[in-house]
């Protein structure tokens, strides 16, 4: 099991110390690109304040740019290299359409772009139910096919390690939600994140 720390650098105030996180970064990873990480969270801070002062946070109490850098800071735990650290900070930017995946191609490369669309694509497996359907007139288990959905999908175990990253993330900061959405989101990790995370080693 990975240990990893809930709120990365937080001040008093509640702002984050991005400095002293990268300075950890880089202990942590002294091979990457430290310019390239600095720009990509500076850049996906900026979006994010922006978007807070136009549309207010997409979920309560987050936003793209804490949720980014707790994504990264799991991810060092695991050792992902580093454009697998980059994907990981933008990545909720791009789902909040924040900036776009074009953008990111533009900016950081094409292995960044793919691994940002592949948690895209796991993303949209999450909205899949427990109950049976009749497919072709068989009866199909949705989970079951959601789950082997996602290892067809996963051709670069980064992509699997980035959205568990992101999973763990948001059910840490579910409290101030409804009942209901506690409930979905318990139930989407439980039956589908689980049982990946398991099968990679990182339970």
């Amino acid at each position: 099991m990975v240990k990893v720390r809930a709120v990365p650098d937080v001040e008093r105030d509640g702002s984050i110390n991005l400095d002293r996180w990268l300075a950890m970064m880089a202990e942590s990873n002294p091979d990457f690109d430290q310019v390239r990480l600095r720009q990509a969270c500076e850049l996906i801070e900026r979006v994010d304040q922006e978007s807070l002062r136009t549309t207010g946070p997409w979920a309560a109490s987050l936003s793209s740019f804490r949720t980014g850098l707790e994504m990264a800071d799991i991810l060092s735990e695991l050792r992902i290299d580093e454009d697998g650290l980059v994907a990981a900070i933008v990545y909720r930017a791009v789902r909040e359409n924040q900036i776009t995946i074009d953008y990111v191609h533009n900016q950081y490369g094409t292995e960044v772009a793919d691994l940002v669309s592949g948690v895209l694509r796991m993303a949209e497996i999450g909205e899949v139910r427990t109950e049976t359907t009749r497919v072709l007139g068989i009866r199909l288990d949705q989970l079951e096919q959601a789950r082997r959905m996602l290892i067809t999908l996963v051709d670069d175990v980064r992509v699997a390690l980035i959205k568990l990253a992101e999973r763990t993330c948001r059910i840490r900061a579910v409290s101030p939600d409804t009942r209901v959405r506690q409930l979905k989101l318990a139930r989407e990790v439980f039956d589908i994140y689980v049982p990946l995370a398991h099968r990679l080693g990182v339970g």
